[in-house]
């Protein structure tokens, strides 16, 4: 009984892994491969500028699942501490990434204006787009 419960759990554990999703943080102008770090400066606005190209951070909406992975994983953040970071932020003159309102939108931004970076589901990442960062939920 006991291996029988073992082995249940070792194919729930697998199960689970083999869903995992993946992300890729992107753009399609020749920039180097990110940090966590890195991807969470660009994201907040401290970093604007990357081997001279002029960077430009766009977000999905925010119940967008690939939105909510990003804010988890590479931001760290919660929605109540990222409202209040950009609140702050606000009163120093700054605004947050802009917002598309479709992954179809994003893609088209990122061919068509240069130094665009953003977060994209993996199986959504076309082959010439220059992947940055990789994350899974």
């Amino acid at each position: 009984m006991k291996q029988l419960g073992m082995v249940l759990l070792a194919l729930v554990i697998s199960a689970s892994h083999l869903s995992a999703q993946e992300y890729a943080v992107v753009s399609f102008s020749p920039l180097p491969s990110l940090k966590r770090f890195q991807v969470k400066a660009i994201f907040l606005k401290k970093m604007t500028y990357l081997d001279g190209v002029h960077l430009i951070a766009v977000n999905l909406p925010p119940d967008h699942n690939a939105r909510k992975s990003f804010e988890k994983s590479c931001l760290q953040m919660g929605r109540s501490r990222l409202r209040e970071y950009w609140t702050k932020a606000h009163y120093l003159g700054h605004r947050p990434p802009l917002r598309k309102d479709s992954l179809e939108s994003v893609q088209r931004f990122l061919n068509t204006v240069e130094g665009t970076v953003s977060y994209l589901p993996i199986e959504e990442v076309a082959q010439s787009m220059n992947i940055l960062y990789r994350w899974s939920d």
